[in-house]
């Protein structure tokens, strides 16, 4: 199966950031073509990386959306639980522009990133999941970026659908995100009647859309009329935006500040059960009402987007975008943050270039310049187990799934266990030499940690060139030459044996000089299976009179399991991978 081949971080602006609630939904809003190395979300097809597209995708089920991307707190995709809940509510495959909602999680006190994955040919369904993208607060979420000839406005809790009066009444039009709908002073979207229940706000409730109105004055524009009982609308005859509540007789808030014509404004109206509140782009509005409560009685009513829907009457003149009910009141924190999100996306997240999540060969190591790597260069994944060492495929890439898989052993995988060092199982180590060629010459010795500026030794001109890359051949006792052209053995390079004495039995480990001094009973040095140590040297001493020595071995020494060694004389062997010879 594919993997996913792309990813670009997304970092949300902490200092943009006032809300500190769970389950904020962070709008991705922007054309990505891959100009100057940012994501390049067009269709392959369009000379981007978005392998498939899915025709069923959106709150409606029927938008066409990108199948193989995906949002995660973190682009390696071995980590389970990273995927983040989203919706797409708009994508163009030629031209890369996307409305995306991301469920963000937490928001805390430092900037947030949230990685952008995509690219995979096997992915063809879409990732999304709409209704988890918007937390449990929300009634109802409308983006209203319906076509104009569509009579169904989607709700993305997908509980309350709305109709439109007819068809292109209302009109898409350009909106705040996205897409939104013009109102004439005529139409309207009507939702079920009786849709919502008195339960559904006993502890309060918050309106809020994007507004920009043609004309002002005359009468009153609803924007919001929940059973004619609660409306967010501009005041009769004036530019002041105003929240009323019905509890037997009309309590209302109006702002102290106006709106104009022809300019986008952020509408919202909280009630907490006692006070109503009103924001105008994030700012709270001086002027408040209290108001005991309503009831949303038996007696069948319509609600409403764009006029009073008894009537209906007080019709909107203009655009109505992202208009959204919650059963709480939202706090001002969440208000700012809204505001500040939906603004301007492009200033609340940065996005970061397009990073691959497979590998070329001068993209393996680190470098400073194109085809060279400085002494201190690092291999840079996501992560590296001890399976997932990269191989040479091809003559000069390497894909990110390639693997050396059983190949390399765990003492033979370079494995970073702190920032500064690596552990002595790490795949390069010193030799007894201060440097290596440009070729590169792999080595084990008893180095036991070493910094990172010794994982790649210094050639005699400080770097090394792209052709220094190791392939996917095994490393026996053998040393290595690594060439773009593949291992050159040479096993008479010469190395440093390892002296070690012990007083008790043993099992032979590398390349050892083994003295055998146990002062009573008898010693037993074991020998490694031959087949793993083709020319591997051993030399085995004899140094006490008082004991017994016997060398063996699950192979055959001279023919023979086992060979007693006496005092004072030393047993020198070699593997031919098939048995083990005295030399």
């Amino acid at each position: 199966m594919a993997d996913y081949t792309y990813y670009a971080k997304i970092t949300v602006q902490n200092s943009k950031v006032a809300e500190t609630d769970a389950g904020f939904a962070v709008p991705i809003n922007g054309t990505y073509d891959g100009t100057g190395g940012e994501p390049d979300l067009r269709t392959v097809g369009n000379g981007g990386h978005i392998q498939n597209t899915d025709a069923t995708g959106g709150a409606s089920g029927a938008y066409t959306v990108p199948a193989d991307l995906t949002f995660r707190t973190t682009a390696d995709l071995t980590v389970a639980g990273a995927s983040l809940d989203f919706e797409i509510e708009k994508y163009d495959a030629a031209t890369g522009e996307i409305v995306a909602w991301v469920q963000s999680g937490v928001i805390v006190d430092t900037d947030v990133d949230i990685y952008m994955v995509y690219g995979n040919a096997d992915v063809t369904t879409s990732q999304e999941n709409v209704a988890g993208t918007w937390d449990a607060d929300f009634k109802a979420v409308w983006h209203l970026a319906e076509a104009s000839a569509t009579t169904n406005v989607e709700d993305s809790k997908a509980t309350y659908d709305g109709t439109k009066k007819a068809a292109s009444e209302p009109i898409q039009s350009a909106g705040k995100i996205g897409y939104g709908q013009d109102f004439d002073g005529n139409d309207y979207v009507w939702l079920v009647a009786d849709a919502f229940t008195g339960s559904d706000f006993a502890s309060g409730l918050t309106f809020e859309a994007w507004v920009n109105v043609d004309t002002l004055g005359g009468s009153n524009q609803n924007i919001i009329d929940l059973e004619g009982r609660v409306v967010l609308n501009i005041a009769l005859t004036s530019d002041l935006i105003n929240m009323g509540i019905y509890d037997g007789a009309w309590q209302y808030a109006i702002s102290n500040a106006a709106i104009s014509t022809g300019t986008w404004y952020h509408l919202v109206g909280t009630w907490n059960a006692t006070t109503i509140l009103l924001y105008i782009d994030g700012v709270l509005q001086t002027i408040t009402d209290t108001a005991t409560g309503t009831t949303l009685d038996a007696v069948s009513r319509t609600s409403g987007i764009g006029a009073y829907a008894t009537g209906p009457s007080s019709f909107v003149y203009g655009l109505i975008d992202e208009a959204r009910i919650s059963n709480t009141a939202r706090s001002a924190d969440y208000v700012t943050t809204a505001y500040n999100s939906q603004s301007s996306p492009s200033t609340f997240y940065s996005m970061g270039a397009e990073q691959s999540l497979s590998f070329t060969a001068d993209a393996v190591l680190k470098g400073t310049q194109v085809g060279s790597f400085t002494a201190d260069a690092y291999l840079q994944t996501l992560s590296i187990t001890a399976d997932a060492v990269l191989k040479e495929t091809q003559s000069d890439s390497f894909t990110a799934d390639a693997y050396l898989s059983e190949i390399f052993t765990a003492d033979a995988v370079l494995k970073e266990t702190q920032s500064s060092s690596f552990t002595a199982d790490s795949v390069l180590k010193e030799t007894q030499f201060s440097s290596f060629t440009a070729d590169g010459i792999l080595l084990e010795t008893t180095t036991d940690t070493f910094t990172a500026d010794a994982v790649l030794l210094e050639t005699q001109t400080g770097s090394f060139t792209a052709d220094a890359c190791l392939t996917s051949d095994a490393v026996s006792s053998r040393q290595y030459l690594f060439t773009k052209a593949g291992p050159v053995n040479i096993p008479v390079f010469p190395f440093q044996p390892i002296s070690v004495s012990v007083t008790t039995n043993h099992t032979a480990d590398y390349r050892e000089i083994i003295f055998c001094n146990a002062t009573s009973g008898s010693l037993t040095v074991t020998l490694p299976e031959a087949a793993d140590n083709l020319d591997k040297v051993y030399t085995i001493k004899h140094t006490s009179g008082s004991h017994s020595v016997y060398v063996a071995s699950a192979d055959t020494i001279d023919g023979e399991t086992t060979q007693p060694l006496i005092q004072y004389n030393a047993l020198k062997v070699v593997s031919d991978s098939s048995a083990w010879w005295i030399i």
